[in-house]
């Protein structure tokens, strides 16, 4: 299974397309997401709450198509690069999110020592 995946991604992992999407060429980029938007939507969804997963993917890809000129070939494949972006805006994400758990206790108001009700 792993290498019939890899096989049908081959083509779409040449320096051509690559060229392509550096020219920002549209359907290069329509390519990329069918390709790789699923399995960065998992990793998405563990890291962010279920509604949000849809808008980080968004941004991610927005990322991505803006900062291409800094994938640097030789020294990581795509889907590392876009792993790791994946990871850091993800992180972002979630630690924009107000959590529960640490929302602050506030001190109890002057009344309520007082009352006896």
């Amino acid at each position: 299974m792993y290498v019939s995946q890899t096989y049908t991604l081959a083509p779409y992992l040449s320096t051509a397309f690559l060229q392509f999407l550096a020219q920002k060429e549209v359907s290069a980029w329509d390519k990329l997401y069918d390709l790789y938007a699923p399995s960065l939507y998992g990793i998405i969804i563990k890291k962010v709450p279920a509604g949000q997963a849809e808008d980080v993917l968004a941004v991610i890809f927005l990322y991505l198509y803006d900062n291409f000129d800094l994938y640097i070939g030789e020294k990581e494949r795509l889907f590392t690069w876009m792993y790791k972006i994946t990871l850091t805006i993800c992180d972002e994400a979630a630690s924009a999110i107000p959590d529960e758990r640490s929302t602050p206790v506030l001190p109890p108001t002057e009344r309520s020592y007082f009352s006896l009700a």
